[in-house]
């Protein structure tokens, strides 16, 4: 005997599929935080979000940059202990 209506278990069954999507986009997500050397995009996320032009004015402030030179062009990667160095520096 079921006392559930059929929609009920259907609303149910979506919902947990959800649920575990995003589950796994979190996973994924904190996934890609845990890697040490992080891009623009990442790094902008990082540290609480700002847009490209006030981020590209921490490193003309001081924030350092790694850059991976090649011969097909320049990859640019920040470091988290330095993201983390220069966002101590401006605490007041």
């Amino acid at each position: 005997m079921n006392i559930f209506g059929r929609e009920f278990i259907e609303q149910i069954k979506d919902s947990i599929v959800e649920i575990i999507q995003n589950a796994v986009n979190v996973l994924v997500e904190n996934r890609q935080t845990d890697q040490r050397y992080l891009n623009k995009k990442q790094a902008i996320k990082y540290i609480g979000g700002m847009n490209n032009q006030d981020f590209d004015s921490l490193i003309a402030m001081g924030l350092k940059i790694i850059e991976i030179r090649r011969p097909t062009g320049t990859s640019i990667r920040y470091d988290k202990k330095d993201l983390d160095e220069f966002m101590a520096k401006c605490k007041i």
